[in-house]
């Protein structure tokens, strides 16, 4: 397997990995002063739990579910800070000789946490989003891995791509609006042929809002695929309906 799942090795790719190797290096360190101190047995599980959350972020970046698991992520790695705390106060002997160890490994552990948190809790169109990789094409384009998370990515894309039968279309050909208009959130570049361009505040007609990338119709004419989370679904109608809240939940998510 292609590490990120991708046949492209990206800026963010990079910042992810160089996280990841302090944050590993950072936990060896502690554990090996933890472990010289004799302070093993009362912080094990806090080391070990340390692992985990560490494991864990490498799994969902590595799997592309950063979105999925952007709330116990942040959370996860919110109680390792407390536990790494905790491992200084059960060390707190500067004039021990290993003491160092400790405390360098909980300096890059925190420094680590700091930035995924801003990493995974930042909002689109930060430069910490960007860096993040959320909106890279990697999640809905790219090699495939036949894995059912691989086939799940495919699947999602192939909805609002390969379902044209869902599209009503006009006369004279050109695809007919649902009904229902978006209004971007932030500005978007498109990276592809098939996206479209965008500025902040712009409202676009609805073409197909299936899975986490919507084909949508500009003013001018121009049809083309759009990430659902810069969007949010506006009523043309007096009244909201039951589906048009679940759309605009949907997009925020």
């Amino acid at each position: 397997m292609k590490l990120f799942n991708k046949t492209s090795f990206t800026f963010s790719d990079l910042v992810w990995l160089i996280s990841y190797l302090l944050a590993l290096g950072g936990w060896f360190t502690l554990s090996v002063g933890v472990i010289l101190l004799n302070l093993w047995t009362y912080v094990w599980m806090h080391i070990l739990f340390s692992l985990v959350v560490i494991l864990f972020i490498i799994y969902s970046v590595h799997l592309h579910h950063i979105k999925t698991y952007k709330l116990p992520l942040i959370a996860l790695i919110i109680i390792k800070v407390c536990i790494i705390c905790n491992i200084i106060s059960a060390s707190n002997s500067e004039d021990k000789p290993y003491y160092p160890l400790v405390f360098i490994g909980v300096l890059i552990l925190m420094a680590v946490n700091l930035f995924w948190i801003f990493l995974l809790g930042s909002s689109p169109g930060t430069l910490a989003y960007y860096l993040s990789g959320q909106i890279d094409d990697h999640f809905y384009t790219g090699e495939v891995d036949t894995s059912v998370f691989g086939s799940y990515v495919e699947d999602d894309y192939s909805m609002t791509t390969g379902s044209e039968s869902a599209i009503s279309y006009n006369t004279d050909g050109t695809p007919k609006p649902t009904g229902l208009k978006c209004r971007a959130l932030f500005d978007y570049n498109a990276a592809s042929e098939d996206e479209v361009s965008f500025v902040k505040h712009e409202v676009m007609d609805i073409l197909n809002s299936r899975g986490n990338w919507w084909k949508i119709l500009k003013s001018d004419g121009t049809v083309g695929m759009a990430p659902s989370n810069y969007l949010t679904v506006v009523s043309t109608h007096s009244t909201i309906t039951l589906p048009d809240v679940l759309s605009s939940m949907h997009s925020n998510i």
